[in-house]
């Protein structure tokens, strides 16, 4: 303890002696009251760390590894999105042309 602590603990222990004969028994009772409630097991002071830390390496064992398994988008949307285009309709013949032509094939 340095010489702050021991100050700080002589301040404390004068002011205890002030307090009244009621206020020390509260603080009595509550102090032993504490002392003799039970220690919860270890397995509960144990459990929501643990639980917790699962449940973040599975989240993130998803976010790392879902990519890589090679799940590709909706190959239908962009489809639907052309086809949804009134520009796509206007220009139907250069399309049918190209894909028929040997340009199509070429890029």
């Amino acid at each position: 303890m340095n010489e702050t602590e021991r100050e700080l603990s002589a301040v404390l222990r004068r002011e205890e002696h002030s307090l009244e004969p009621r206020t020390l028994a509260r603080i009595a009772a509550a102090r032993r009251h504490a002392l003799a409630a039970p220690r919860p097991a270890w397995i509960q002071r144990w459990f929501a760390p643990v639980a917790g830390a699962a449940v973040l390496a599975g989240v993130l064992g998803v976010g790392v590894f879902l990519p890589q398994l090679g799940v590709q988008p909706d190959a239908a949307a962009p489809a639907e999105q052309v086809a949804e285009n009134p520009e796509f309709y206007q220009d139907l013949d250069f399309y049918l042309w190209l894909a028929d032509s040997d340009m199509g094939d070429h890029g």
